[in-house]
């Protein structure tokens, strides 16, 4: 059985770097934009994996990171590709 935690004790926030802020941010943004697209009167609007995803490839166009490293060098995978399938994988989720 896992011990509880003291009364008040709270986990260390780590910060985020730079990079990953931006792209949570951007993720966010391209989430309401299709949100606000595809119904009037939208409320909020909820980051998916795919968000995050195209958002990360679209960093790499600038400077890429581990994770696109991996990808394309490390799993051969072709990042225009991907993005291209994402694009039309979210439109045709869209309501």
């Amino acid at each position: 059985m896992r011990p509880h935690p003291p009364a008040g004790w709270q986990p260390t926030r780590l910060p985020l770097a730079l990079r990953t802020k931006r792209v949570i941010e951007l993720a966010l943004d391209r989430a309401q934009s299709l949100r606000l697209s595809s119904t009037p009167m939208a409320e909020s609007a909820q980051i998916a994996p795919e968000h995050l995803l195209l958002e990360m490839l679209d960093e790499a166009k600038e400077s890429g990171g581990l994770a696109t490293y991996i990808l394309k060098d490390e799993l051969a995978i072709d990042l225009v590709q991907l993005a291209q399938q994402l694009e039309v994988a979210i439109v045709k989720d869209r309501p």
